[in-house]
């Protein structure tokens, strides 16, 4: 199943397709305003891991990023992460929000199979949910394969996997070739190229 999704998204990148273009863009993960997302319906945030929250391999999420669930949190947004990450990560990380926020390991993105069973078992609607991650191919795929609503943020970093790189290029290409990046709306006040 998630090589079929994986060859899916590849050929959809390779097309131009609509389908890999987000919601919705931001600079960083700071620039979410609770506000502007109830404004949106969205009662639902799930993040990526990897360049979205903390650095490639991290094991630790920056203070930055701690406020801004915090914020969601306080706000009465539901808060998860999905990674691709193997699931032993994530364990003192979950401990820091005492079983407010859920970390969903081993995900396999662009594959959508685990975070759907998620969705269905925390009761999100995914018409209410905001999937934010860095990459196109994975996080926006695997928030569209489930019906929730996209933002792409600029990765922390570009030191990253080594196949993550080729997910970099396949993102250029779609760039180009799909209309539809011309009118992303942003998210916040910064802008993002």
């Amino acid at each position: 199943m998630a090589l079929r999704a994986l060859l899916r998204t590849v050929g959809m990148a390779l097309s131009g397709s609509p389908s890999l273009v987000p919601d919705f863009v931001l600079e960083r993960i700071e620039d979410l305003d609770p506000h502007e997302l109830s404004r949106l319906g969205v009662h639902h945030v799930l993040f990526d891991f990897d360049n979205t929250l903390a650095h490639w391999a991290a094991k630790r999420i920056p203070e930055g990023a701690r406020r801004v669930i915090d914020r969601l949190l306080e706000a009465g947004i539901d808060v998860a992460v999905a990674s691709n990450g193997s699931s032993w990560r994530f364990g003192r990380l979950a401990r820091t929000w005492q079983g407010r926020v859920s970390f969903l390991g081993g995900c396999r993105k662009p594959d959508g199979a685990r975070i759907n069973a998620y969705l269905a078992e925390a009761g999100w609607d995914p018409r209410a949910t905001l999937f934010v991650g860095d990459n196109t191919l994975t996080d926006v795929a695997a928030g569209r394969t489930v019906g929730c609503l996209t933002a792409l943020v600029r990765p922390l970093s570009f030191w990253e996997a080594p196949p993550t790189k080729i997910w970099r290029l396949l993102e250029l290409v779609h760039r180009r070739l799909a209309p539809g990046w011309r009118h992303v709306s942003r998210l916040g006040a910064a802008p993002f190229s």
